[in-house]
This record gives C-alpha cells, sequence and structure tokens, in this order.
C-alpha cells in the first residue's frame, strides 16, 4: 500500500534523492575526466541546474507538486520510473543537488501530459522552477529529446516499481524521521521569520 500523505509522499521522494545524490558524488570524485562528446552534452544539460536548491526548497517543491498541483501518487511514481529511464539513457548526466528540483518537475510535467487526460500548463511549472516560459519550454524539449520520446510505462513494470519503492520505505524508516524532523524544524524556523516582518 503506497502512502497517500503528502508530506510522508513528498519526504520519501527527498530521502530517496538525498541517497543517489550521496552515491553520485562519489562516482564523481573517481571519474578522471570527461572526453568532449560527453562535456558537449553536459553543456547543453546545464539548463537543468540551480545551484541555489537546498534539501528543504527540494521537499517544498515536491509538497507543492503533490497538494497545490494535485499531481497523484500514480504520477509521481510514473516521474521517478522516468527518470530511471532518463538516467539508463544518458550515463554521463549524474543526478545533483543542483538539478535535481527542474529534473523531477519536468519529469512529473511531461509524465502528466502523456498519461493524463488533465493537466498544468508549462507556465504554472515555471513557478515552482523560478524559469521564464521560453526557458522551461527549451529544458522541456531537451528532456524529451534526451529521453527518445520514451514515456509509456506498462503496467507490470510500475507494479514492480511500487514493490520496490516499498521495499526502499521500510529500510530506510529512520531516515525518513530524521529528515521528516529536519523539514518539520525548518518550515517552523520560516514560518517564524515570516510573522517577525512587517506588513
Amino acid at each position: 500500500m503506497m502512502p497517500n500523505d503528502f508530506n510522508h509522499m513528498a519526504n520519501i521522494i527527498t530521502v530517496l534523492f538525498e541517497q543517489i545524490i550521496a552515491r553520485n558524488h562519489q562516482k564523481m570524485d573517481q571519474v578522471d575526466g570527461t572526453d568532449s562528446v560527453m562535456e558537449e552534452e553536459l553543456d547543453e544539460a546545464k539548463i537543468f541546474e540551480n545551484s541555489e536548491i537546498t534539501k528543504f526548497d527540494f521537499f517544498d517543491t515536491v509538497y507543492q507538486i503533490t497538494s497545490v498541483l494535485g499531481q497523484s501518487n500514480p504520477c509521481l511514481i510514473s516521474a521517478l520510473i522516468v527518470i530511471d529511464r532518463f538516467s539508463v539513457k544518458n550515463p554521463s548526466f549524474m543526478i545533483t543537488q543542483d538539478n535535481i528540483q527542474r529534473l523531477l518537475v519536468v519529469s512529473v510535467s511531461s509524465t502528466a501530459k502523456m498519461h493524463d487526460d488533465f493537466y498544468f500548463s508549462n507556465k504554472s511549472w515555471c513557478q515552482l522552477t523560478g524559469m521564464d516560459v521560453r526557458s522551461y519550454n527549451k529544458m522541456e524539449s531537451l528532456f524529451i529529446k534526451m529521453m527518445d520520446f520514451d514515456f509509456n510505462v506498462d503496467q507490470g513494470y510500475y507494479n514492480t516499481y511500487c514493490k520496490s519503492l516499498y521495499t526502499f520505505i521500510q529500510s530506510v524508516q529512520k531516515d525518513l524521521r530524521r529528515s521528516f524532523d529536519q523539514i518539520c524544524r525548518y518550515a517552523a524556523a520560516q514560518e517564524e521569520t515570516q510573522s517577525e516582518i512587517p506588513a
């Protein structure tokens, strides 16, 4: 049974990518250099980067996707599958703290367009990424190109992925509690700061 609580789902995705990012940083430290083709691909993919994004900003983005924009758990899980596929198709592209927010947003928006009858315009997604519509459209086009238009998720693979995700959730219960405690403290501090700002 997959969790339906917005906070819980956002926290799961935050911890999942925390682990992926940590693993990728280790890989990047072991890489001596890149060839010219890889450098060109990485240069093009810089549009996904936003160095100002923190873990708490990322959690808030996921929360906004689920609660405000109302994207369902099936859509989010399909987007995670798409990101996995994106990584396989583009092995030189490493998921990092700088690019994960925009990568997730464009994956969710693209997945919704492919699978859902109702989806938001790119203008709504721009508000989450801090990008103008033109830049977002460019990023979306690049993402679709790098995905080779491969967004189909069959039911069998979806079910298998859900089981793997559930296993992951069971294995990181301590991390989930620690992460959510941090996020709650951060949110409380932000709320206190906002209340101190004169109207």
